[in-house]
C-alpha cells in the first residue's frame, strides 16, 4: 500500500508532502500533520511519552501537541498538531552575517524552557533538543510565531531515582555527563586523563540537566550562529568542553551572558534548571515574562475516531 491509500484508508485526505510527514485533512481534527510508517519500524516509545506528555493538564503550547493513532494493515498512522512553518536550523542555514537581536532570542528562549519545563514535569528527558527538532509555527489568524518542540523519538522516562542510562543524542549538543559514558565509547588509554571528572559526571547516570545544556549549545548559537565547541572527534570534544567557553557572544547584555553560562555548567548539579532558568532576571529585565510567549494559545483539545491520549 502507498502512504497515500493508508492514509485514505484511516480517512485522512492527503494535501502535500512535507519532509517526513503528510499534510493531511482529518474528518475530526481538520488540517493537521501525519506520519506513516511502517509497522516494523514504528517507534512506540515515541507515542508513549508524548501520550504522557498530552495527559499533563497544563499542556503547553510549545511542545507539539499528538493527537492519535491508528493501525492500517502493516502501517501505523500518527496525527499531531501541524506547525506550519520551518525548523529552528533555517536560521542557522540562512547566508546573511547579521545575528539575530537580543529580544528575538530571548523569546526565543523563553519559549523552548517553558515547553522543556512541562517535559521534565511529566518526568520525561527529550534528549534530542537539536535545531531540526524544534519547528516554528504561525499561530492562525495572527502574524505571531512561536516555537514549537517536536520529535520524542529518542526520548525516556527517568528511572526512579531521576537517572537516564543509555547515551545518545547528536554530538556538538550532547551534554558532557552523557558524552563521557565510556560504557559508550572506545577510547584508548588516552580517556584515563578524564577517568575523575568522567566518575563524577557519570557514577549517578544522568537526568533532565541534559536537555538543559542542549537548550545552552542552541542558545549560544542563536547568539552567535556558531558552536561554543568545536571539534574533529569526540576525544577532542570532551577535551575542549572541559575548558571555559573561549569566546562568548559579543555585545549582548550580562544577563543574557549570566544566563547562558548557568546553562553551559559542565558538572550537571551546578547546571541550572528550566524552572530556575525562567525566573532569571534575563526574564525579568522589562518587568513581566509574559513578554516573550509573544501570543499565548489555548491547548487544541477533541476526541476522534482514532485511538487519542
Amino acid at each position: 500500500m502507498t502512504d497515500q491509500t493508508v492514509l485514505e484508508s484511516a480517512g485522512c485526505k492527503a494535501l502535500k508532502l512535507l519532509g517526513i510527514v503528510y499534510l493531511v485533512v482529518e474528518s475530526n481534527f481538520g488540517i493537521t500533520a501525519a506520519k506513516v510508517i511502517s509497522l516494523q519500524h514504528f517507534n512506540e516509545r515515541e507515542w508513549e511519552v508524548a501520550g504522557k506528555i498530552s495527559k499533563q493538564a497544563n499542556i503547553c503550547q510549545y511542545v507539539i501537541n499528538y493527537k492519535g493513532a491508528q493501525i492500517i494493515q502493516d502501517h501505523a498512522i500518527i496525527l499531531m498538531e501541524y506547525a506550519n512553518l520551518p525548523p529552528l536550523q533555517k536560521i542557522f542555514d540562512q547566508n546573511f552575517p547579521i545575528l539575530p537581536r537580543e529580544d528575538f532570542v530571548k523569546s526565543i528562549m523563553w519559549q523552548l524552557l517553558n515547553g522543556i519545563s512541562v517535559i521534565h514535569e511529566a518526568g520525561l528527558i527529550h534528549r534530542d533538543l537539536i535545531a531540526d527538532n524544534i519547528m516554528f509555527h504561525n499561530i492562525y489568524g495572527s502574524d505571531q510565531v512561536i516555537v514549537k518542540i517536536t520529535d520524542f523519538g529518542l526520548a525516556r522516562e527517568k528511572d526512579p531515582q531521576g537517572r537516564g542510562v543509555t547515551q545518545c543524542g547528536t554530538p556538538l549538543g550532547m551534554a558532557p555527563e552523557v558524552m563521557m559514558d565510556k560504557s559508550h565509547f572506545i577510547v584508548g588509554n588516552q580517556f584515563n586523563q578524564y577517568q575523575q571528572k568522567q566518575q563524577q559526571l557519570i557514577q549517578y547516570g544522568y537526568n533532565e540537566k541534559v536537555d538543559i545544556w542542549s537548550l545552552g549549545i542552541l542558545f549560544f548559537k542563536l547568539l552567535t550562529k556558531r558552536y561554543p565547541f568545536e571539534a574533529n572527534n569526540i576525544m577532542q570534544l570532551i577535551n575542549i568542553i572541559q575548558r571555559p567557553i573561549q569566546r562568548m557572544p559579543s555585545n549582548r547584555s550580562l544577563e543574557c551572558i549570566d544566563l547562558l553560562k548557568k546553562m553551559l555548567q559542565f558538572q550537571p548539579q551546578q547546571r541550572i534548571s528550566a524552572e530556575d532558568a525562567l525566573s532569571h532576571d534575563w526574564f525579568k529585565q522589562d518587568g513581566n515574562g509574559q513578554l516573550y510567549q509573544i501570543n499565548p494559545t489555548r491547548s487544541n483539545c477533541s476526541s476522534n475516531s482514532f485511538a487519542s491520549f
